[in-house]
């Protein structure tokens, strides 16, 4: 994506990218338009972690990564003595759900979003770990570093359809239930008609 759009192919990655100092050096990130909640998640039946996701910092447990992906980083930095069973980059985040699934891995990290697809397609096979999440990352819009008039009318665009209630609109119809996505705090709080 980065090369890209350093490239001049195209001037922004719409796609609701997670921001990282490492693509900070290469590229700029708009505002937040939402947050997504990564949780763990494994296979039904499997009750090991339910009292505190510290049991996954074992080297008997498999954690199943995408490299350079946020699983990857999740494991490394809290469950640093877990074994990851890495995959490249090529296959899609779904894939390590199905190492879940088939036993490859104990558990791995997600965004709701993308574990609701998986289980619709694969039912009862996996749950979430708990009802809090491991991180929040907030989605943005990256473009190329140095584009301030860009980046500016953006963040100000972001600003604006979130203050008349546009985002939240848009991810209450298009999110498959309830909290799959987290909205911005609105900068203020109406208590009465004027």
């Amino acid at each position: 994506m980065i090369e890209g759009l350093n490239a001049g192919r195209y001037d922004i990655v719409p796609c609701a990218i997670w921001p990282t100092s490492a693509r900070a050096k290469y590229a700029a990130f708009s505002h937040p338009m939402f947050f997504s909640g990564v949780s763990a998640y494994v296979r039904v039946g499997d009750h090991r972690f339910d009292d505190s996701l510290d049991a996954l910092n074992n080297p008997a447990i498999k954690i199943a990564t995408i490299d350079g992906e946020m699983a990857a980083a999740i494991a490394s930095s809290d469950f640093p003595k877990a074994q990851q069973v890495a995959l490249p980059q090529l296959p899609g985040i779904s894939t390590m759900l199905l190492n879940v699934k088939d036993g490859k891995a104990d558990a791995t990290f997600v965004e709701k979003y993308f574990a609701e697809e998986f289980l619709k397609n694969n039912p009862g096979s996996l749950r979430r770990v708990g009802d809090n999440v491991v991180r929040v990352f907030p989605n943005t819009i990256l473009v190329k570093l140095g584009d301030d008039e860009l980046l500016g009318f953006l963040n100000t665009a972001i600003e604006e359809i979130n203050n008349l209630g546009v985002i939240r609109s848009l991810l209450k119809k298009y999110e498959p239930s309830p909290g799959t996505f987290l909205p911005l705090a609105l900068p203020y709080q109406q208590v009465g008609a004027h």
